[in-house]
């Protein structure tokens, strides 16, 4: 693994282009264009004020950038540096900004979400729909193909869709959804079709058609809490429902009927049908019994790692789930809050909120628990790798975790090491190479993965962190790089 200088930014705001070759960071009012190869400074945009957000438009060819202090917008071209744009939300203010996928409108929200604005980039047309409702963090859905839009308004205190054409914004169709109070949506990426589900306090899932058509409603599930998270497999054949009790909940999107239900068990035992032939991966501190290892990395410089994966043959493993405290209000934290499908569709990563140091994978072909790797303090962030069933994982501290079929590795983050910059918690794959982005708030760094000498771009298994051997053919019990 080879890694970047330290790239100062604001609040957490650096991003991959939708192209894979451009960076674009902010820090305070400045905005700098990136070339994703040779981190070469392309461009250097200033403002007056502090810059909130940032983010390239789906073709790459425009970026804008978001001061909520003053509510404005500023749009710059990367292909020609005579255009420039500026929007203004005024007296409504600004909560939210996000690129349409024509690169050509822009919608905005205001604040407390009284409206949400449509503007257009080519004939300076303006739309609005009243109280839309957030969910995700997202302003509006589109389906697979992009030709159809989902916002979400709340009229006469039902939750009402709107299905609007991408291609002038204007409405098709309106129904009622049969929610109490929507907690998120998602298209399916193989049909024309939306799921969506209630909040917390009631288990409800609804599948409806673009033109208001129910073709599932499941909520047998009653006196306990709601779903946490809702994804569609890659290729849009299965979905998956995660909720706080635990469990997993995986149906055919062709006949909407439940095939397989994922538990997270507390304990690992010997002759379990689902977990005896998981291998768990525990992290331990590497001792530093070398003087001259010890002393070399006082003096900055990058030997060994601190901790190494340790391969758990005994049984039973026994997990420590929190208990949910009743007298404590807020958020609660318990059941699955993460549930991601490999980009190949095989795998299924997950992570519960009362386990945070715990990532479970899941092997859809088998049915089985694939891998189990237990952290020392809690995961920050996991995701997949877009080319191959590789996951990334952060703990906010110096090491870049990896899990691949064949293994799991360790990987030291120089710069944190050295005290240039704290713990990362946050990772982005660029769409295009096998490029990572680690950062934090105030900090970022590029991590690129070797590729073996002789093996051809975009072969699985090409590269230096494939070499990890499973747990049927290692005579070890540890993995360490």
């Amino acid at each position: 693994m080879n890694f970047s200088e330290t790239i100062k930014i604001h609040s957490g705001q650096i991003i991959w282009s939708n192209c894979g070759y451009l960076l674009a960071s902010i820090s305070g009012p400045r905005l700098t264009i990136w070339d994703a190869a040779t981190l070469e400074v392309l461009q250097v945009y200033s403002s007056k004020e502090t810059l909130d957000y940032v983010e390239f438009s789906p073709d790459s060819n425009f970026i804008l950038t978001a001061c909520y202090k003053t509510s404005e917008v500023n749009i710059h071209s990367l292909t020609s540096s005579d255009w420039n744009g500026r929007l203004s939300e005024g007296l409504g203010g600004l909560v939210k900004v996000e690129w349409t996928p024509d690169s050509r409108h822009i919608v905005t929200a205001s604040e407390f979400y009284v409206k949400q604005t449509f503007w257009s980039l080519t004939n300076k047309s303006v739309s609005y729909i009243r109280n839309p409702k957030p969910t995700h963090n997202k302003l509006v859905y589109y389906n697979s193909d992009k030709s159809l839009g989902l916002v979400v308004e709340r009229q006469n205190g039902f939750d009402t869709a709107n299905i609007l054409s991408t291609q002038d914004w204007t409405l098709m169709t309106q129904f009622c959804l049969g929610t109490e109070d929507l907690a998120g949506v998602v298209w399916s990426p193989l049909f024309n079709s939306f799921a969506i589900w209630d909040s917390a306090l009631k288990y409800r899932l609804l599948i409806y058609t673009q033109d208001g058509r129910v073709e599932f409603d499941h909520g047998g599930h009653e006196h306990q809490l709601g779903i946490k998270s809702v994804v569609f497999s890659p290729g849009g054949h299965l979905l998956a429902a995660s909720s706080h009790d635990g469990r997993i909940r995986i149906f055919n999107s062709l006949s909407w009927c439940l095939v397989h239900e994922i538990e997270h068990y507390p304990s690992l035992h010997e002759g379990e049908p689902v977990t005896s032939r998981a291998v768990v991966y525990e992290e331990a501190d590497l001792q530093l019994q070398d003087p001259d290892t010890a002393i070399a990395l006082e003096l900055g410089g990058v030997v060994v790692q601190h901790t190494k994966y340790n391969i758990v043959n005994q049984r039973p493993v026994y997990l420590d789930f929190c208990k949910m405290d009743p007298k404590k209000g807020g958020n609660v934290k318990v059941g699955v809050g993460t549930c991601i499908f490999s980009t190949c569709g095989r795998y299924i990563a997950s992570k519960c909120e009362n386990l945070n140091t715990v990532a479970w994978i899941w092997d859809l072909e088998t049915l089985r628990l694939a891998a189990l790797v237990v952290h020392k303090n809690g995961i920050k962030q996991l995701k997949w790798d877009p080319g191959q069933p590789r996951l990334a994982m952060v703990t906010g501290g110096a090491a870049l975790y990896f899990w691949t079929p064949v293994g799991c590795v360790i990987g030291r983050i120089p710069p944190v090491a050295r005290g240039n910059m704290s713990g990362i918690t946050d990772l982005c794959w660029n769409q295009k190479s096998r490029v990572l982005l680690l950062n934090n708030k105030e900090s970022a760094v590029i991590c690129r993965l070797k590729q073996n000498e002789g093996s051809k771009d975009g072969e699985e298994g090409s590269d230096d962190l494939d070499l990890e051997p499973t747990k049927e053919f290692s005579d070890t019990s540890s993995s360490t790089t």
